[in-house]
């Protein structure tokens, strides 16, 4: 086990609108009332690498989500370069110390669902800016990721706050080695 925090080099933005929650919905296999909460609404945020990211009412919302083929590649298509993902989440986490419960799904790259996702945690920065408006001063978030496929991930976020805007943001975790190789030239 080892332990590891990166600054975001390039601090998040929103970068692009989603479809109406009805196709959303569709999409992830889930009803249109389970999109939203508070001020959190679905939009395109990015660190460097653009996210879809689609707030949901609950923890159990968030279980049931999954991706629906081609209804899923069409709701999120213009998203990452053709490369359609969904990152999900709410603010009903497993451990109440924690402040949300994600999941990211990538199918067209080879990634049904992933377990942890710093780049996804980098652009949600953005995500917690817009909706949730902290106060100037420094932030800790964790992010529990990866329950729902027996790979759980507890991703934290730290983000700086002056004026009212992000100044610094912070990602970390701890990390296992689940494989080694070696190359040869």
């Amino acid at each position: 086990r080892g332990e590891a925090v990166f600054t975001i080099p390039r601090l998040p933005e929103r970068v692009g609108d989603l479809p109406a929650k009805i196709k959303l919905a569709k999409a992830l296999g889930i009803e249109k009332g389970d999109i939203g909460f508070g001020a959190h609404e679905p939009g395109i945020f990015s660190a460097g690498v653009p996210f879809a990211c689609v707030p949901l009412r609950n923890r159990d919302a968030v279980t049931r989500a999954g991706p629906q083929g081609e209804s899923f590649d069409t709701a999120f298509a213009d998203v990452s370069l053709g490369a359609p993902n969904a990152y999900v989440y709410c603010a009903d986490p497993l451990d109440r110390a924690h402040a949300y419960h994600a999941r990211m799904f990538a199918p067209a790259m080879g990634v049904r669902e992933d377990p942890a996702t710093g780049s996804a945690a980098a652009a949600f920065a953005g995500v917690i800016m817009a909706s949730d408006k902290p106060d100037d001063g420094e932030h800790l978030f964790v992010i529990e990721q990866g329950d729902a496929m027996g790979r759980p991930s507890r991703i934290t976020l730290m983000l700086a706050v002056a004026d009212g805007r992000l100044r610094e943001a912070k990602i970390g975790g701890q990390a296992v080695i689940v494989s080694e190789g070696r190359l040869r030239a």
